[in-house]
């Protein structure tokens, strides 16, 4: 990351904390307009209420997008700690299938498996993958998980539109400051460098195999941590507005998913 790149992301990591606040004033006045009650009590009501929503959401998901930069910096230190990938992963699939109504199919030959992690980068990452997964293809998605030769694998398989190699190289390109300004299929074009320098920040590698009309599979290659880099104690959160009481994988996935998916009666 030369330093215009880093000065950038650091403006942009800054202006998403400024940007989330507002957003969530914006959310508390609009629901003090759009009573709760008067929503269950009204479909045609709910569902309008639940168009904005989801443009709400998908403004917050792209805050935490540029918050995400933050993984873009391999000098920082990325918290590792103990914990099983296989309730990470599951937990993560099962809320996602909830929330979109599509087939996500998580499959692991082992009922538990312990690795020094961290956490939130890796779930963040899981939804990235899973958030284009979805939005490019109608079929089911898989996630495989599996111990190989000492290092642990996680792979995203979709059957949508594909890439060929030129597309595939310029989706793990970072941004130059000029393009700053231009988004990227609802986004900012950061979703698989972030993905890519999580695994890195774990000492691993990504890899992607895809064919235009064949789909995509992405793969993440996590080896063993050291345990003198495994820290003890609690590892501090990291800030994110998705603590409000609604259901977050709404916002993981905002871009991907329909309107009605964001109908009162899914956001508990």
């Amino acid at each position: 990351m030369d330093k215009d790149q880093k000065d950038l992301f650091d403006f942009a990591y800054n202006l998403s904390g400024t940007l989330r606040r507002q957003l969530s004033e914006l959310y508390s006045a609009s629901h003090t307009l759009l009573d709760g009650e008067k929503r269950e009590d009204d479909p045609i009501l709910d569902g309008k209420a639940a168009a904005f929503d989801k443009q709400y959401f998908a403004m917050v998901r792209l805050m935490e997008n540029l918050s995400d930069v933050r993984y873009l910096d391999m000098g920082a230190l990325l918290p590792l700690q103990y914990g099983d990938l296989v309730t990470l992963v599951g937990d993560v699939c099962q809320k996602s299938q909830s929330a979109s109504g599509r087939t996500i199919v998580f499959r692991c030959p082992e009922a538990k498996v312990v690795w020094g992690m961290n956490v939130k980068g890796i779930e963040r990452a899981l939804y990235h993958l899973l958030s284009n997964s979805l939005k490019f293809s109608q079929d089911a998605v898989e996630v495989h998980l599996s111990q190989q030769q000492g290092q642990v694998v996680l792979s995203v398989t979709d059957s949508g539109c594909g890439m060929d190699e030129k597309a595939v190289a310029a989706a793990l390109a970072l941004p130059k400051p000029t393009d700053v300004y231009t988004a990227v299929n609802g986004g900012f074009g950061l979703g698989l460098p972030i993905v890519q320098a999580i695994a890195a920040h774990h000492g691993g590698t990504m890899t992607i195999d895809s064919q235009r009309g064949k789909g995509t599979t992405v793969q993440l290659y996590l080896p063993k941590t050291d345990r003198s880099k495994i820290c003890v104690g609690d590892v501090e959160a990291m800030p994110y507005i998705t603590k409000s009481g609604f259901n977050p994988t709404l916002i993981q996935l905002a871009d991907a998913l329909p309107s009605e998916a964001f109908c009162l009666r899914n956001q508990g």
